[in-house]
C-alpha cells in the first residue's frame, strides 16, 4: 500500500530551501517559488506542486529532489540525459572535444579487406578515440565517402584562402 506523501505549505518549503540552501533566505526563496509557479516564465526546473483551494503545497520528496538538482548545479556535476547527452557526447563537449566536435585521431587506420565468409570485398575504417570505433563501407560507400571527404576539404582550403586574403 501506497503511504501518502508529505505535504508541506509554501511557507514550510520555503524555510526547508534557506535551511539546505542558505544562499537566499525564507522569504527569497517564498519569491522564487512564486516565480516557479509561473509557467509564462522559464525554469531550468519546475518544482511540482499541489493546490488545494488558494494554498499551494508541496511534497518534501520533491523538495529534496531539487536541493539535489540545485547542490550538483552549483558545483557543476548535473549530468545531462537523454539525446542532450548524445548530441553531447557525439561532439565531445566537456570530454576533449569542442562545439565543432573531435580532432580527428592521427591513428585513425583504414585498410581493404575481404569478408572471410562470403568473399566480399570492404573498407574497413578504425577509429581508436574517444569511443573506439570499428566501420565497415562497401568499396562504393568508401568512394562516395572519399570523394565527400576532399570536396568538404576543398571547400575549406578555399575558404580559408579566401578569409587570408580578406582578412576576415
Amino acid at each position: 500500500m501506497n503511504t501518502p506523501e508529505e505535504l508541506v505549505s509554501a511557507e514550510q518549503a520555503s524555510a526547508v530551501l534557506a535551511d539546505a540552501l542558505p544562499e537566499r533566505t525564507a522569504p527569497q526563496w517564498a519569491s522564487w517559488l512564486r516565480e516557479n509557479r509561473n509557467h509564462s516564465k522559464k525554469a531550468i526546473y519546475r518544482i511540482p506542486l499541489v493546490k488545494m483551494g488558494r494554498q499551494v503545497f508541496y511534497s518534501r520528496n520533491e523538495l529534496a529532489e531539487f536541493i539535489r538538482f540545485h547542490q550538483q548545479l552549483r558545483v557543476g556535476d548535473v549530468r545531462p540525459t537523454g539525446r542532450v547527452a548524445e548530441v553531447l557526447g557525439a561532439f565531445g563537449v566537456g570530454m576533449g572535444g569542442s562545439s565543432t566536435g573531435y580532432a580527428w585521431p592521427q591513428t585513425t587506420t583504414v585498410c581493404a579487406a575481404v569478408d572471410e565468409a562470403t568473399g566480399a570485398p570492404f573498407v574497413q575504417v578504425r577509429v581508436p578515440s574517444p569511443r573506439p570505433t570499428v566501420y565497415r563501407l562497401d568499396p562504393n560507400q568508401a568512394v562516395k565517402l572519399a570523394a565527400t571527404l576532399a570536396d568538404a576539404a576543398k571547400e575549406a582550403v578555399e575558404d580559408a584562402a579566401h578569409r587570408e586574403q580578406t582578412g576576415n
